[in-house]
């Protein structure tokens, strides 16, 4: 669930055309939950169980559905919301997976930062499980660390919940025997990234939106800190030209002269077409 959007998932449903699972759209109206769309996987064998929808994550106009199950080790689909219509958008698919493995099992998403657990994840032969971290770069999602638990006890199953929040995440792993038997535990993680590599972490930097993206690395004309440049940030462009803010105004300044001016929307709207 993300502000007014909920994404729900649903293992067996079957779709004619496509594998079994779908993930389900629904938005807050005011009074009550909406449907708006249904999700489905755009590739697989046709009614074959991928487990799609066994993990959904959303944020904004972004889904990401899981099908540990596909059959290259698991897979996680990403989908884009424009003009209120959601839209395949790119496959992220098991780094370097070996036979029954499970990527796509858990997912997290906030803002520009991204978690996805394989919790069967091997290491040699051993089942441990292992979190990927991907950051936005652009209009794509790319691998930025992967991240397995400090023990190599067989079944650990690292991933089995996960939480994020900005640099911080959660990994559970549900059969961690070091306070007894199955007690499980939960490991606390920390990523200091420094986006412009100036040795200050990103968090230590100005940040005018409150996105968790210093303003130094923002995407020019991004002005809600979204990570895309979409009519959405068209009002606060507005305001920009018309003096009446001054909030972020960098971003505006998609010439770079130091000023927000009329020069500045042929390039705006340059990065609107290319969404």
């Amino acid at each position: 669930m993300n502000a007014d959007v909920i994404l729900v998932g649903s293992l067996f449903t079957f779709t004619p055309g496509h594998p079994l699972g779908a993930a389900y759209v629904f938005r807050w109206n005011g009074s009550a939950w909406q449907f708006e769309q249904k999700l489905v996987s755009p590739d697989g064998p046709v009614g074959v169980y991928i487990g799609f929808g066994q993990s959904v994550a959303i944020h904004g106009d972004e889904a990401i559905v899981g099908a540990p199950n596909e059959l290259q080790g698991g897979a996680a689909y990403v989908f884009r919301r424009a003009n209120g219509v959601w839209s395949f958008h790119e496959k992220l698919e098991a780094p370097a997976s070996q036979s029954g493995e499970r990527f796509g099992s858990r997912i997290a998403i906030d803002n520009d930062r991204l978690l996805i657990a394989d919790y069967s994840r091997r290491s040699g032969s051993v089942s441990i499980g292992a979190v990927f971290l991907y950051l936005r770069y652009g209009d794509s999602w790319i691998l930025e660390q992967e991240y397995r638990p400090w023990t190599s006890q067989s079944f650990l199953w690292s991933g089995t919940s996960l939480a994020l929040a900005g640099p911080e995440f959660w990994v559970g792993a549900r059969n961690d025997n070091g306070a007894g038997i199955g007690a499980g535990s939960a490991y606390l993680l920390v990523n200091q990234f420094d986006c412009n590599n100036n040795n200050l972490p990103d968090e230590c930097e100005p940040d005018c939106n409150g996105n968790a993206i210093p303003d130094v690395c923002e995407r020019l004309g991004d002005l809600n800190g979204d990570g895309f440049v979409d009519v959405d940030d068209m009002p606060a462009m507005i305001e920009l030209l018309l003096a009446l803010s001054s909030d972020c105004w960098h971003l505006g300044d998609l010439d770079q002269n130091g000023i927000v001016d009329g020069d500045d929307i042929a390039p705006f709207l340059g990065a609107l077409s290319q969404q």
